[in-house]
């Protein structure tokens, strides 16, 4: 999968056009794939059987709301600057729209890698909780280092231990935010470095 080509020069603009003119490519899934049980406050995550992943609003009849789509704009936004910056965390391919298979309900979802099932609450080996804790907190403090919000209530159920890499991935971008003033620049050289074209 690679960064969806909805996303163009033009940073702010895109979005609302592709989805109005029905530009984004569709991703199907399947409600049996669902993989976070009912963690997600806003939000629940479907396995696409192919090493990836897709978030989509839990409010599916509310999914056309500006704040909703402005929401899953921003995450994936600050997460594609989290990864810039040299953040662990999940790589992301951008928003598409989403077909139910069975129920045939159409929405929109942030389609990104799958790291596993297991977050830091979920860890029983305890060396390996010692190390992902500690991961996690490097990780965190990062965060204001490279201009995102310090993440002061980040959930142990925001970070993924993935246990054959040994390492720990922030998830969950869309309770934070970049505070930095070049936000447009970088984001304009990430589709830049991707080789986006119209």
């Amino acid at each position: 999968m690679e960064l969806n080509n909805a996303y163009l020069s033009e940073i702010r603009k895109y979005f609302l056009e592709d989805l109005t003119e029905g530009n984004l490519q569709i991703i199907n899934y399947s409600n049996f794939d669902q993989v976070c049980g009912d963690k997600g406050r806003s939000c629940l995550v479907y396995s696409l059987n192919d090493g990836n992943v897709i978030k989509i609003p839990r409010w599916i009849p509310k999914w056309e709301k500006k704040e909703i789509i402005q929401g899953v704009i921003n995450e994936f936004e600050n997460q594609l600057i989290a990864l810039y910056k040299g953040m662990k965390t999940a790589e992301v391919f951008g928003i598409y729209y989403t077909h139910e298979i069975n129920e045939r309900i159409r929405s929109f979802g942030l389609a990104m890698k799958d790291l596993g099932r297991i977050t830091l609450d979920n860890i029983e080996n305890i060396s390996e909780k010692k190390e992902a804790f500690k991961l996690w907190k490097l990780e965190r403090e990062k965060l204001s280092k490279f201009g995102f919000r310090k993440w002061d209530d980040y959930k142990e159920t925001n970070a993924i231990w993935v246990p054959e890499e040994g390492q720990t991935y922030l998830i969950d971008w869309g309770c934070n935010n970049y505070l930095g003033s070049d936000r447009e620049k970088i984001l304009n050289e990430i589709y830049e470095e991707r080789r986006i074209s119209v």
